[in-house]
């Protein structure tokens, strides 16, 4: 008898253990699958970006433009969106850029200037003479940021050495590159 019984309690243990293992693999496939879906939008939505601004810079004269250019978030959200840069220098030198995002309005009641807080600005970088350079512009939306349209300047500045300040970048320098571009941030309620 009692032999029977610690195989039976044998039995039941191991029952245990593979049903855990069971469910601990079925929650590591689904955590792992949830990331890896919303890894997947993100690239999309860049690659679709680099798309767009590679379709622009082929079929007209523009060397700087934003893509997409009207996006619509909710709130909490980190908006990236991409800036590219095409170096078409008369002179086929190699050109560091920056670019630069500030607050121009708003639908909403928010000041602009607590708008610039959301914004991250870039850092410096590189295109070789006819070559494309892209840079994410990115605005983190508050989640108490009313529903309405954000605007913001979006506009790049250029120079033939490093060490280009963001902050000297200004929409009227006299080394900005390109027409500046207007980002209209639609915010959706949650």
């Amino acid at each position: 008898m009692r032999r029977k019984g610690a195989i039976q309690m044998s039995l039941g243990f191991i029952v245990a253990v593979v049903f855990a293992v069971v469910l601990l693999s079925l929650a590591i496939i689904w955590i792992r699958d949830t990331f890896f879906e919303v890894d997947l939008v993100v690239q999309d939505l860049t690659r679709q970006a680099q798309e767009e601004l590679g379709k622009v810079f082929s079929e007209t004269t523009a060397n700087f433009a934003v893509r997409p250019s009207r996006p619509e978030v909710r709130r909490g959200t980190q908006l990236i969106v991409q800036a590219g840069l095409k170096n078409n220098d008369p002179s086929g030198n190699d050109l560091y850029f920056v670019t630069r995002i500030k607050a121009a309005d708003t639908t909403t009641n928010i000041p602009v200037s607590t708008m610039d807080s959301w914004i991250t600005q870039s850092t410096e970088t590189f295109a070789g003479p006819n070559s494309i350079a892209y840079r994410d512009v990115i605005i983190s939306i508050p989640t108490n940021a009313e529903t309405g349209a954000y605007m913001f300047d979006v506009f790049a500045c250029s120079s033939e050495t490093s060490g280009l300040s963001v902050l000297s970048c200004g929409i009227d320098s006299p080394d900005k590159w390109g027409t500046p571009q207007t980002l209209t941030v639609m915010v959706k309620a949650a």
